[in-house]
């Protein structure tokens, strides 16, 4: 899933990242793992949370 270049400056990819987030949370899971999903500043900026990264190698 991800958002159209044209619609970042909208808040589309927050706001969709942030209703998985409530919803995992609400049926208990504690951790989520988002794979190849592009920048980590994006994630850095909009959660609250701590990052792991993993190296590719």
């Amino acid at each position: 899933m991800g958002v159209s270049k044209d619609y970042r400056i909208f808040g589309y990819g927050r706001s969709l990242v942030l209703a998985a987030l409530h919803d995992a949370t609400e049926n208990g899971f504690r951790e989520l793992l988002i794979s190849e999903a592009g920048p980590i500043e994006f994630y850095e900026r909009i959660l609250p949370l701590k990052l792991h990264t993993k190296e590719k190698g």
